[in-house]
């Protein structure tokens, strides 16, 4: 039986994603922020009899899914309930032993078939192993950064910058987690976390303007948040495409160690 999760189920929930909480980093991070997880996000659950066996989360804000279950069977049946409730999917971000089967339910089922996949590893730094290059001139953000942090990720991931900025791009960021580095008062890098639970942060939107790229910036910059997360005792994670060699070879330099497979499929 598959029903709509609601504030009631908030303590079932946590209990079915923390065991797994590195699988289910986007979900946890949406209860360890202030804001009503409920408000935005449409969640729901696979039982049998009272047991929650599998998970579906739709992100209405970032317009994404995530679903969890150790049954594929399960995780097939939760992607076509979220897509009866006609929710608009722009891309899918899953460990890649979950995101395969999505796909394939997408593309059989719904004829939805992905405009590009993105394959990508999962690297995790640990307290003990992290080489902290920052050097005390990075920042948090400010509110006045908010436009300003949308047009550098657009430019980042060659989005359009001179689309209008929506009120959605705004309210996604997040400004304590958001480091960045200034030069004549212009943000020149930046790192965000994109995902927060207990005991691990994620990091994403890692990027430099391409004019002061290769001078150890982006190192310093994710030094700087990884030295803030770690030092609350949380263990680091960080995803990035397997073709982006240098990136990997960058996070390395930091203590990153490969763990994992990764998924980023776009419709």
């Amino acid at each position: 039986m598959i029903r709509t999760l609601t504030q009631t189920d908030r303590q079932l929930i946590l209990n079915f994603i923390y065991p797994r909480e590195k699988e289910n980093l986007f979900i946890t991070g949406v209860f360890e922020r202030p804001e009503d997880p409920f408000a935005t996000n449409s969640f729901y659950g696979w039982f049998e009899g009272k047991k929650l066996l599998g998970l579906a989360v739709y992100f209405g804000q970032w317009k994404n899914l995530n679903i969890s279950a150790q049954d594929e069977k399960i995780v097939r049946a939760l992607t076509d309930h979220l897509m009866a409730q006609k929710h608009k999917l722009d891309d899918l971000a899953c460990f890649r032993r979950y995101a395969e089967i999505i796909i394939d339910q997408l593309e059989k089922k719904h004829d939805m078939t992905p405009k590009k996949i993105n394959h990508e590893t999962v690297f995790k730094l640990s307290k003990k192993d992290f080489k902290d290059f920052s050097t005390g001139t990075e920042e948090t953000a400010k509110n006045s950064d908010r436009k300003e942090l949308v047009l550098f990720e657009r430019l980042m991931f060659k989005e359009g910058i001179k689309t209008p900025i929506t009120k959605n791009e705004l309210n996604r960021i997040i400004l304590h987690e958001q480091f960045l580095i200034r030069k004549n008062k212009k943000i020149i890098s930046a790192a965000h976390i994109s995902g927060l639970s207990k005991n691990y942060f994620q990091i994403g939107g890692v990027g430099t303007l391409e004019k002061y790229r290769n001078q150890g910036l982006a190192k310093q910059v994710v030094s700087a948040l990884c030295k803030t997360f770690l030092a609350q005792g949380k263990t680091g994670l960080l995803f990035t495409r397997n073709d982006n060699s240098p990136a990997q070879k960058v996070y390395e330099t930091l203590g990153f160690k490969p763990v994992d497979e990764f998924i980023i499929a776009e419709y």
